[in-house]
């Protein structure tokens, strides 16, 4: 978090970006909650994103074609399009669905999905979970062709849009993501992230030179279509000849944490070193928590020396001091 309303300006920015020139459908179940939805619609139309806001009203019954047609014009020039009914979340969800938007909103009270833990849920496969009653109807939304539904507390709509952590409940159909390389249309987005996370401090300080190094090399979990969410990276130049890959700069933001981001991640990069004819892969760390993440994901935690000696040099020795080793070693090897 950071400036401009508590959210940080480079994740409100990297958001708008993400959602230019895309349809988005904004159901406000509460008069009180149509401030909000107005002031959020208008930024993200000013940033180029088209957005039908659908607020309580009077009327009644399904929009018709020609009403379609109106609203579709009016996003396209460059605001809000508005529309009241006496269901708005049952308008959004049909016009969603006849119109294929890239993203239905839905804001109102006891929408969020709360886990077993009393915590929100992040994200849910609508596939492999039973909703609600009233919310069963999404299901359908989804299958369509909508790529993502968001419900949202009253208060909560620019943190959910515009933030890494989120807010509220994203439903998908099927898995929320995938891991893939990077490509050079990824570049800006993925240093970002990283950037992000030596922010943060689970990353390591490093130049902009040095981030940027590490982009050719990476694999990324792209969520929600394409919103890079986590990020890993093999290397393997200063190891030439051992046989081994380092795994370094992992991270995942906030929202997807505890999710499996991170295990998809790792188990991606040890894949990609095992199908590449290397012995295995290591990783270091100083933090007890990573450790243990390694551990569950196959790791075996070694003697310092049992990893390539061209990782020490140079290392700073306050540091080697209180560094872990962990190694996972391929059996065909």
């Amino acid at each position: 978090m950071g400036l401009n309303g508590g959210i940080c300006p480079a994740e409100r920015a990297y958001y708008l970006d993400a959602f230019a020139n895309r349809f988005l459908v904004f159901g406000a179940e509460r008069p009180g909650d149509i401030a909000e939805c107005e002031d959020v619609a208008t930024e993200l139309s000013c940033a180029g994103v088209r957005v039908l806001l659908i607020c309580p009203g009077k009327r009644q019954g399904d929009i018709r074609d020609g009403e379609l047609v109106d609203l579709w014009r009016r996003m396209l020039s460059g605001q809000p399009a508005c529309l009241t009914h006496v269901d708005p979340f049952g308008c959004g969800t049909s016009i969603a669905e006849r119109c294929r938007v890239h993203k239905l909103v839905l804001i109102g009270d006891n929408l969020v999905i709360q886990g077993k833990n009393g915590r929100t849920r992040s994200f849910v496969n609508v596939g492999a979970t039973v909703l609600p009653a009233r919310l069963r109807a999404l299901a359908r939304v989804l299958q369509s062709g909508v790529d993502g539904v968001n419900l949202v507390a009253p208060g909560g709509l620019a943190e959910e849009l515009f933030t890494y952590a989120g807010s509220g409940t994203l439903l998908t159909w099927g898995e929320y993501g995938e891991v893939r390389r990077v490509g050079f249309r990824d570049y800006v987005a993925v240093a970002a992230l990283l950037r992000h996370g030596c922010d943060l401090g689970y990353l390591r300080p490093r130049s902009p030179d040095v981030l940027e190094g590490i982009l050719p090399r990476s694999l990324v979990f792209f969520a929600d279509g394409d919103h890079p969410a986590g990020v890993v990276a093999l290397q393997t130049e200063p190891y030439q000849g051992s046989g081994f890959a380092e795994l370094e700069a992992l991270f995942t933001i906030s929202r997807y944490q505890g999710e499996g981001v991170g295990r998809r991640l790792v188990s991606a990069a040890v894949e990609e070193a095992r199908q590449d004819g290397l012995d295995g892969v290591f990783a270091v760390t100083m933090n007890a928590d990573v450790a243990g993440f390694f551990v569950s994901c196959g790791f075996v935690e070694v003697l310092l020396h049992a990893v390539p000696a061209a990782k020490w040099e140079g290392y700073p020795q306050d540091r080697r001091c209180m560094v872990r080793a962990f190694r996972v070693l391929f059996s065909s090897h």
